[in-house]
């Protein structure tokens, strides 16, 4: 930093020149053979003021240094280049920056050559930029850092130090207090224009933020991004990435730093760590640069870097996201939260955490996997199997080159005393300063007590391999009252476990958290030192993949089954191993209905429906669909069937021999012990079990003797099985108002010809609920909640949530088209569809957003024609919905009928869709077609048939 004042000193007055020049002209100014040994370091701050004091010391002085003019402009023009195209490694280090921004502003204030002036100009206000970005309305700067060290977020006023005081010069917020610095003289000088800076973080980034903001590139792109230059040059600018050992480079590094000239000790000292083998090169790369060092050699990089950054007035949250999870940490802070000018993090390792490499202080001996959505972030901790090994041989021996190398402590940075108010609920604590809050999940409950600069320091730490973290901010704005923010967060549900993946056919440590709206997940495939583990080994021979088969299911319907028995045709439903669920599949009878089966003395099954009479004492009911589904294996991909018996009306809980994600429990009564009608109920389930009961109407005395309970418990998806079916497990919302005629709701499954199963997972009310179900077609059936007769009419609302099962054939035709509008342009989702997307048609060529996946049930097998139903998906999987106020949306993850569409065909109407074909759009839910406007918009309010709602289709199947 000193040679970057004096550069300016020399620029604006002579009469400290000859003391100045004096002494600078026995410094290095580039790496080579006579200054290697004077350690000119490689990270990106000192490369930027090197290169700096080098190119003006030439314009200014005519020094003939780093390898003369012609060799200087072209490394500096094109590591200018470099960081205007792909941005600033170091761009938000509270430490490394200032550096790095001085040597840019010397350039842009006193160089000559007009092209790097303007490089200079422009690469200095990305720097600015950057910083401005992750300012909070405090004027605080408190971000994820590439490269920090571990005081600066413990002990500084981010208030006070150069980044605030730079924004506050620019934009007004935080302390207008600049003085006792030289990085701020610097800035306060230039005479580069910054008022951009001001306006975007004034007017783009004030208020609520929520963005993702890449930079940098590939380290397996520096042969591209520093072509041409030689290998010296090559080599130090990777490095200043943070390459110091990467595999990509290792070969070229060990040709040009073994080389004598360059200087060995500069590699081994500098670029490795301080070590007892430096006298041996082969020991070294033994140990370090080998494939089993790449949790070293890697996670060093700088180069590439996603921000996820949140803030609403002073709260604010970021962090980096894939940014070398499970490697160890290079000085790198992967993400922090603030309640205004208070940091809140996590740091792995010893004492407050971190290792020591060359001397220098690290912050993480391993970086945790960090999934955020807003104002909530999952943070979970396991190192790589590597660093474990490790951690083990350094707690054995002093062999190993670092020092406090401990991987399992994950260490909270949690200032008590510096919030206005603190409490804690279970694993959860919680802080408010001013208006802000901040939450953050603990692993555990304990503490760690060790010795720092003579005085007992105690933190929040555990010390468990694999680690959940998670935290959450909010203010007054978004939650109201402090009290609020602690209710709200509380609510939280956290599942972590070990469970077996069918569709990747792998272990996978899974975690899941849904907190304040958000739902974050993550999961990770075991690693080989896990299955050691005695859990692990449980897990696995429970679900042991050369005994898992596909599930056997097959099934019938039966017609006409009234409130007689009726004979289904098939025996052996209770003295054979097979499991069976049976459901109503049409709604012939209005008054509600008990469906009961059982199987008669000769062996044969039979089914007969019995009528509620909690209103009226009327047995009379019409005859009945009745799908009947059967299992005849146990256990199989995706779940599991069995029977329980002695399951009477109190609640009895059936553990499960997996563990599930999404678990979706079916049960159906098979037999009759009692004669008073029943339905099956379940709650409380839970990844490893549920509850279950058969619960009489409240028409009856409650009181029920053991029945037999078939169940099958399954993870929600899809699945193939025998003969080329599907089975297809999902669940919806219902609600029923209670107005005296069930609501229907309409739900859309991808199957034709297929038997249905449906079961009330659970609901918001105190009252025994069944189903109901109508309109069982291709593509889609109507179902609602079935309450005894005499609460049909209570005008009260009733919510649940209900299973569904269904067994049949796939769908008839999926195509990949375009749709052409009469104004030349394609029907496209905004950003492929997501929440708050909407459909528009101003696209003139075809892009992945203009890729729209039509699929149909057909009326005639093997295509789609005139009149089918049909739904629009983006190649995200948002369908397009037609919403009440005309407005075409792309956000929906399920259909029901504002998705569901009539396809009109002009060009044909009875033959099967092709390309070219002229077709519309009809949502029959709301009597609109689809229409493209001449502005580029797409909407679904038009009543009538004209050129703006028809579309030519493009086939990009190739069919």
């Amino acid at each position: 930093m000193r040679l970057i004042e004096y550069i300016r000193l020399l620029a604006e007055s002579d009469e400290y020149d000859d003391i100045i020049l004096s002494e600078i002209i026995k410094l290095p100014y580039w790496q080579d053979e006579d200054t290697e040994g004077k350690r000119v370091y490689t990270s990106e701050n000192h490369v930027l003021m090197w290169l700096s004091s080098s190119w003006l010391l030439s314009e200014m002085e005519g020094w003939d240094i780093g390898g003369g003019p012609e060799k200087l402009r072209e490394r500096l023009v094109r590591y200018l280049e470099v960081k205007k195209q792909f941005g600033i490694y170091e761009s938000t280090s509270n430490v490394y920056s200032p550096f790095s921004l001085t040597a840019l502003l010397n350039l842009y204030d006193y160089a000559q050559d007009t092209e790097i002036k303007t490089l200079a100009g422009q690469v200095a206000l990305i720097f600015l930029n950057d910083i401005a970005m992750v300012t909070n309305d405090l004027g605080a700067a408190i971000a994820v850092d590439s490269r920090t060290y571990e005081g600066v977020h413990q002990d500084l006023n981010f208030l006070n130090n150069k980044f605030a005081r730079y924004t506050a010069l620019i934009t007004g917020k935080g302390p207008q207090d600049f003085t006792g610095s030289t990085h701020m003289d610097i800035f306060a000088m230039t005479t580069l224009d910054v008022s951009s800076v001001a306006y975007n973080r004034l007017e783009k980034l004030n208020g609520e933020i929520n963005i993702s903001y890449s930079s940098g590139h590939p380290i397996s792109e520096v042969d591209t991004v520093w072509a041409g230059l030689d290998l010296q040059d090559k080599l130090i600018f990777s490095q200043s990435a943070g390459a110091y050992a990467h595999p990509e480079l290792i070969d070229e590094m060990l040709e040009y730093y073994l080389n004598p000239l360059a200087g060995l000790n500069f590699f081994l000292e500098d670029l490795i760590v301080e070590s007892n083998l430096a006298d041996d090169v082969v020991d070294m790369s033994g140990v370090l640069l080998t494939e089993t060092s790449a949790p070293f050699t890697t996670s060093s990089i700088i180069s590439e870097k996603t921000m996820d950054l949140y803030r609403h007035g002073n709260v604010q949250l970021s962090s980096y996201q894939d940014f070398h999870a499970g490697n160890a940490g290079w000085q790198q802070l992967p993400w922090i939260a603030t309640t205004g000018t208070i940091p809140v993090y996590t740091r792995s390792g010893a004492e407050y955490g971190g290792w020591k490499a060359g001397g220098q202080e690290q912050m993480n001996t391993h970086l945790p996997y960090i999934k955020q959505n807003e104002n909530v972030a999952l943070v979970l901790y396991k190192p790589a199997m590597e660093l474990r090994f490790m951690d083990g041989v350094n707690r054995a021996t002093d062999f190993l080159p670092v020092d406090d190398f401990l991987t399992a402590p994950v260490n909270l940075h949690w200032p008590t005393e510096q919030f206005d108010e603190t409490t804690s609920f279970q694993n959860w604590l919680f802080a408010r300063e001013g208006d802000g809050y901040v939450a953050v999940y603990r692993h555990c409950l304990d503490t760690k007590t060790f010795i720092r600069n003579e005085e007992v320091v105690e933190i929040y730490s555990c010390s468990a391999d694999e680690q959940v973290w998670a935290t959450v901010v909010g203010n007054t704005q978004t939650h109201e009252s402090f009290s609020n923010f602690i209710f709200t967060v509380s609510q939280a549900k956290i599942k972590s476990k070990w469970y077996w993946s069918w569709a990747e056919t792998r272990h996978v440590w899974e975690t899941t958290l849904e907190v304040d709206g958000k739902t974050l997940s993550f999961g990770w495939e075991a690693n080989v030192d896990d299955l050691t583990d005695r859990e692990m080994w449980e897990l696995a021979s429970a679900n042991n993949t050369s005994t898992i088969e596909m599930a056997s299911v097959s099934g019938f319907q039966v017609n006409n089954v009234t409130d007689t028995e009726t004979n289904t045709g098939h025996g052996n439903c209770e003295s054979s191993n097979d499991v069976l669920l049976h459901q109503n599949v049409s709604f012939n009878g209005f008054d509600p209905t008990i469906l009961r089966m059982a199987e008669a003395d000769n062996g044969e099954c039979y089914l007969i429906n019995v009528e509620d009479q909690s209103q009226d004492m009327e047995l009379i009911h019409e005859g009945e669909k009745v799908d009947v589904v059967r299992f005849t294996n146990r256990r199989f991909v995706g779940g599991e069937a069995d029977k329980a018996n002695g399951i009477n009306h109190e609640w009895t809980t059936i553990e499960l021999d997996f563990s599930y994600e999404n678990p979706v429990v079916f049960a159906s009564v098979i037999g009759i012990a009692g004669t008073d009608p029943i339905t099956t109920e379940i709650r409380n389930i839970t990844s490893t079990s549920f509850d279950v009961r058969v619960a009489e109407f409240a028409w009856n005395d409650g009181i029920h003797t053991s029945e037999v309970v078939h169940y099958v418990v399954m993870e929600a998806g899809s699945y193939s099985i025998a003969n080329g079916l599907k089975l297809h497990i999902g669940a919806v919302a219902l609600e029923d108002n209670l107005s005296g005629s069930p609501d229907f709701e309409t739900v859309g499954v991808d199957l034709q010809d297929y038997l249905l199963i449906s079961q009330v997972q659970g609901s918001d009310r105190d009252e025994t609920l069944s189903t109901r179900v109508r309109n069982k077609k291709t593509g889609t059936f109507e179902m609602s909640l079935m309450v005894q007769e005499a609460n049909s009419n209570k005008e009260e609302t009733i919510k649940a949530v209900v299973g569904y099962m269904a067994v049949g054939k796939p769908p008839v035709k999926s195509l990949k088209v375009a749709l052409k509008g009469a104004h030349g342009k394609y029907l496209g989702a905004a950003g492929n569809g997501g929440n708050g997307k909407t459909a528009n048609a101003n696209a003139s060529v075809i892009g992945s957003h203009e890729t729209i996946v039509l699929t149909g049930n057909s009326l005639q097998q093997g295509c789609l024609i005139d009149g089918d139903e049909v739904w629009l998906q983006s190649t995200d999987g948002y369908y397009y919905s037609a919403q009440q106020s005309g407005a075409l949306d792309v956000d929906r993850t399920a259909r029901y009928s504002w998705e569901t569409f009539k396809l009109i065909n002009h060009s044909d109407n009875s033959g099967c869709l092709q390309n070219g074909d002229v077709i519309s759009l009809y949502n029959p839910e709301h009597g609109n077609y689809i229409v493209a406007e001449s502005d580029g918009r797409a909407n679904a309010n038009r009543k009538a048939l004209g050129s703006w709602e028809k579309f030519v289709v493009y086939d990009l199947n190739g069919n």
